[in-house]
């Protein structure tokens, strides 16, 4: 997956690329695979540089709570397509944005993003400062030292 989104397809043995096609894209041919991932694949290697990457865009939409969790602290707004339990139980707790894969399998309009995207940014700060508190202090309670900024985002704005 690192080569394809490099541009280094070519460089693959075909086996592997079926393989990563198999898995992301199986309704496409080799070639437009290929294109495709060097047209829309990214590789992040620190959560700075994907949080970057974020604010060139107007609105995130994903299936993995990672990346729409990043989208909305650079201030991008963003939903999670919650595909599976404990991406909707992790949403929920975390009170990010979703709505269920099984309501949008027929996709998703420009027109419809407004009413996907129910956020109340003050009750999302307040939410993931208590949950940050919350784990602080159970690192605390078990004799481990929380970094610093964990301790940051657990104090009173």
């Amino acid at each position: 997956m690192f080569r394809l989104t490099r541009g280094e397809a070519r460089l693959m043995d075909e086996a592997d690329l079926r393989a990563c096609r198999d898995y992301a894209c199986p309704e496409m041919d080799l070639e437009e695979f290929t294109r495709w991932s060097e047209r829309h694949g990214n590789l992040f290697f620190d959560v700075q540089s994907w949080m970057e990457h974020y604010r060139r865009f107007d609105f995130v939409i994903g299936a993995r709570i990672h990346g729409v969790m990043l989208a909305l602290q650079a201030g991008i707004p963003g939903v999670v397509v919650a595909h599976d339990s404990r991406t909707l139980e992790l949403c929920q707790t975390m009170m990010v944005p979703y709505v269920l894969a099984k309501d949008v399998q027929q996709g998703i309009t420009r027109e419809q993003l407004p009413d996907l995207f129910k956020f109340d940014a003050k009750a999302f700060d307040e939410n993931r400062r208590a949950l940050a508190k919350r784990y602080v202090a159970f690192l605390e309670s078990n004799e481990l030292t929380p970094v610093s900024w964990l301790k940051d985002i657990a104090s009173p704005a």
